[in-house]
């Protein structure tokens, strides 16, 4: 008789842990989303209906990011009561049940949309997502996720979501049972195949489950493997994916609404403009100068550098602006970014082509900056530099371009990781410059990233006195030059467009 061993744990306290890593683009169905805004005619103003709809989708994402569900719903109320009722926001509001759990509600709005002619991918996954939450209704939850996994095959949310499943069911007889943990298996390794990079949150889930699952496996290999590939996922902070985050997936997200044209409005009269306060700089060598909310009370700041160290000039809720030395040593350049995701801006520093981090804590007082031994040289001075996630990974990397040429170096752990001690080990910027397959000839004096051609990766887009090269990613840390499918030869580029 076959053993069975059931090291997963129940659907209903499915790994309520938070998402570290993002799902990548490359997993969603445009036809299920949920934060598609409603179709507008190029160039036609936005009716005031269709305004308030897209406020209505807009706030109620807002609420549903902090897990706040009877806002969320309250947002969509209107939008669900007289005449005109879209079948979409019905399953929009059955997601926001579903996550507040009141699974009936939510049932009753999927069945009447249903009824009114649509049963998009959407509805179907929070259905499936419903009936897994009962065991007696495991079996409709699989052939739910089977049949959309017909229409949606490459959504690793549904697969992972099935493979649960599977993981769960609980047939009589032994073959079966095997046959289900197989068939889980298959899915969770369909979901690997596509590597960190493209399956985010899903593949980190996915080899949770694989590792645990070869707990009891009697291949040694196989242990190991899926133990020390999950030890270096914890290493970097990754985890699990929510229960939270598998309720929805990637059909059926409460997403803000995709921009969409603003309407022109001809203006009556010319606007004016009056001077409301002057920042006093006292000190020569002002330069580097950065607008931004530095301390997340939702007012522009400005910072810059000079020759005495890093000034930050926080603006008060009256527009009178406080001044703050939070570092003592020029510096040539200086970025800022959330790099330990706390929601407080960390400070990248570049002296003489040595590039620090300032980690960013609150005091009394003001904002208070502390240097890390996390370090980076470059190969000479610095003209210009970008963080992006470039390897998909959660992290920010840097691209720092000069008359050298270019960098990039992968972020392998530098943020803090909020929920640990204080002492922690930290990771280190590592120089993957070479392992980007690309050739500049010329020297650089500005970098832009963007997304250039619409395939949900980053790229980057070089220039100096010698041209411009455009690098587009290929996933896996590979970039090709694409610059002939956007310049030419290429001959532009001295100015940053």
């Amino acid at each position: 008789m076959a053993m069975r061993f059931n090291h997963s744990f129940p659907l209903l306290c499915c790994l309520s842990l938070p998402i570290l890593l993002p799902a990548c683009g490359d997993s969603n169905s445009d036809s299920g989303n949920q934060g598609s805004s409603p179709k507008q005619t190029p160039g036609s103003p936005a009716t005031s209906a269709g305004t308030q709809r897209l406020l209505a989708y807009e706030r109620s994402a807002y609420y549903a990011s902090l897990s706040e569900w009877p806002q969320a719903l309250q947002e969509l109320q209107p939008l669900l009561t007289g005449s005109g009722v879209r079948p979409e926001d019905r399953v929009r509001a059955a997601t926001i049940h579903l996550q507040a759990g009141a699974l009936t509600e939510a049932t009753a709005l999927l069945d009447l949309a249903k009824r009114e002619g649509s049963d998009s991918l959407a509805a179907r996954y929070i259905r499936a997502r419903i009936a897994s939450y009962d065991f007696e209704t495991l079996e409709l939850a699989r052939d739910i996720y089977e049949g959309l996994l017909k229409d949606a095959p490459d959504d690793l949310a549904t697969q992972y979501a099935l493979a649960r499943v599977y993981e769960e069911l609980d047939p009589e007889d032994d073959a079966t049972w095997e046959a289900n943990q197989v068939r889980a298996k298959e899915l969770f390794r369909s979901v690997l195949k596509r590597e960190l990079a493209h399956g985010g949150a899903w593949y980190v889930s996915a080899l949770y489950r694989m590792y645990v699952l070869s707990v009891d496996s009697p291949d040694a290999e196989v242990r190991q493997k899926y133990a020390q590939a999950w030890k270096g996922m914890e290493s970097i902070g990754a985890e699990a994916v929510s229960t939270m985050v598998l309720n929805e997936g990637e059909l059926a997200r409460l997403t803000a609404p995709d921009p969409t044209q603003n309407p022109t409005v001809k203006l009556t009269h010319k606007p004016t403009y009056e001077l409301r306060q002057t920042l006093e700089i006292n000190t020569p060598g002002v330069h580097g100068v950065l607008v931004r909310d530095l301390n997340g009370d939702r007012l522009a700041d400005v910072a810059w550098l000079d020759d005495s160290g890093l000034l930050w000039n926080l603006q008060g809720p009256e527009g009178q602006f406080t001044a703050h030395r939070v570092w003592p040593q020029s510096a040539d350049h200086f970025r800022v970014a959330d790099l330990s995701r706390d929601g407080l801006l960390d400070v990248i520093l570049i002296r003489d082509g040595r590039l620090s981090v300032l980690d960013h804590d609150v005091q009394e007082g003001g904002p208070k900056l502390t240097e890390t031994t996390i370090s980076a040289t470059l190969p000479g001075d610095l003209s210009d530099l970008e963080l992006g996630d470039f390897d998909h990974d959660g992290d920010l990397d840097v691209l720092a371009v000069g008359a050298y040429g270019l960098t990039m170096l992968r972020n392998d752990g530098v943020g803090r990781i909020p929920e640990r001690e204080a002492d922690q080990v930290r990771g280190t910027w590592t120089d993957v410059t070479k392992d980007l397959a690309l050739s500049v000839p010329f020297p650089l004096s500005w970098c832009a990233i963007e997304d250039f051609d619409a395939d949900h990766d980053l790229d980057f887009l070089v220039g100096g006195k010698g041209g411009t090269l455009l690098a587009s990613s290929l996933r896996g840390g590979k970039f090709e030059d694409a610059t002939q499918s956007l310049f030419g030869d290429g001959s532009a580029g001295e100015q940053e467009p």
